[in-house]
């Protein structure tokens, strides 16, 4: 057991956890790992990060069994990969704060977690870049979608388009305002947000917001915060897509995946 870990969440096998989320205070890195078997013996594949102590920190981990990678993004950004072509199924309890090697519990997290989410497919670079910005449907959180996994998301976000069957929620409003979270790793640094957002049902039609043009930008703020734009009149019953990018004035990053929201009736 290495005392110098700290475990975020793992899940439980029955002698080693089959996947552990952890900083490992020797070399001040986040770790997202797989082990190769459900052994004593310590034989893990890891992405690794560099590591900020004492300041609030988005980890997410995925594994993709069809290209048997190990991804971790910090912040939404991807910071490792390693590859992984022993996967083993752990039927133990999804825990967080601790992992489980050579059948104890082990490396207790010594900090704070405010918030685990579990999905049952692994996110796409982008998906988890807008996930850890926290894009939000103008449809708040009460219309729940078909596929139960993913009722607990802002409508329309994040989730695979093939999943929603464009089974969107709908927006209160015919001027819906988009809503996303910006981060910006100097925190004396103004940011802000760009949207874009257009019409899914008739992509001829003009784009009410052209990402980087007139009445893309939201207000800036310092450091980090939640910025917003408000859309222009809509077409009742349309659907919409959207999408969004953070900018300092000097760079941008990548764009987001990809959210829809349908427009209401009248």
């Amino acid at each position: 057991m290495d005392a110098g870990t700290s475990v975020v969440l793992a899940q439980d096998g029955q002698i080693i956890s089959g996947m552990m989320l952890w900083f490992d205070k020797p070399d001040s890195t986040w770790r997202f790992g797989m082990p190769k078997t459900d052994s004593p013996t310590w034989n893990v594949d890891q992405a690794r990060a560099p590591a900020t102590v004492g300041v609030w920190t988005r980890l997410t981990g995925t594994y993709d069994a069809a290209a048997e990678t190990v991804t971790l993004y910090v912040d939404g950004e991807k910071k490792g990969t390693a590859t992984h072509t022993a996967p083993w199924a752990a039927a133990g309890p999804f825990v967080v704060g601790r992992d489980k090697v050579n059948g104890v519990n082990n490396a207790y997290f010594k900090g704070s977690v405010q918030r685990v989410e579990a999905f049952d497919y692994a996110m796409r670079d982008a998906q988890a870049s807008s996930h850890a910005r926290t894009m939000t449907a103008p449809t708040g959180k009460g219309t729940a979608m078909k596929d139960a996994p993913y009722v607990s998301l802002s409508q329309g976000c994040h989730g695979p388009v093939e999943q929603f069957q464009l089974d969107f929620g709908t927006a209160t409003s015919l001027t819906p305002t988009l809503k996303s979270y910006v981060v910006h790793p100097d925190p004396s640094r103004q940011i802000w947000a760009e949207f874009s957002i257009w019409d899914t049902t008739d992509p001829s039609r003009p784009q009410p917001i052209v990402l980087g043009g007139s009445g893309s930008a939201s207000g800036k703020v310092t450091g980090r915060g939640a910025v917003s734009v408000t859309a222009p009149q809509l077409v009742p019953g349309h659907s919409y897509g959207w999408r969004v990018r953070a900018n300092d004035g000097t760079t941008t990053s990548p764009v987001s995946a990809d959210c829809h929201f349908t427009a209401p009736a009248s």
